[in-house]
């Protein structure tokens, strides 16, 4: 039996067909994030969250990169040091994407506000770990 034909002017694409319009964004947007982190290449991204290179490229077209929050950053100076991070570690990756140094007194409110949200927990004295896979 052959599908019929949609009419252009219904904007629902058939029963069980994923197009870009119904795609899901959270994957999407979580692959663009990942790749931001340095050393995390398109193809990883592609594998890790499930979408293919083209709807990435899509993506990006449509979203271009996704800016970080403050909150996103110190995120990303944790998942860099493979998930757990010291004071040292988030610092000197924060200046280094930077490339100026931060204020202590903002990046150590930041992180005891993740703390809060449960977005990270302390693994020691000043050892932050993240609470779930990020981004």
């Amino acid at each position: 039996m052959r599908e019929r034909k949609r009419d252009p002017a219904d904007p629902q694409p058939p029963a069980g067909r994923r197009t870009r319009e119904n795609a899901d964004p959270g994957p999407l947007l979580r692959a663009l994030k990942f790749t931001r982190i340095p050393g995390n290449t398109i193809a990883e991204a592609c594998a890790r969250y499930g979408v293919s290179p083209g709807a990435y490229r899509a993506a990006k077209r449509a979203h271009g990169t996704p800016p970080y929050t403050d909150h996103e950053r110190l995120l990303t100076a944790v998942a860099w040091f493979a998930g757990r991070a010291d004071w040292k570690q988030v610092l000197g990756f924060l200046e280094w994407i930077n490339e100026a140094p931060e204020s202590e007194a903002a990046v150590r409110a930041g992180l005891d506000a993740l703390v809060a949200a449960g977005t990270l927990h302390l693994d020691a004295p000043d050892v932050w770990a993240l609470a779930a896979d990020w981004p």
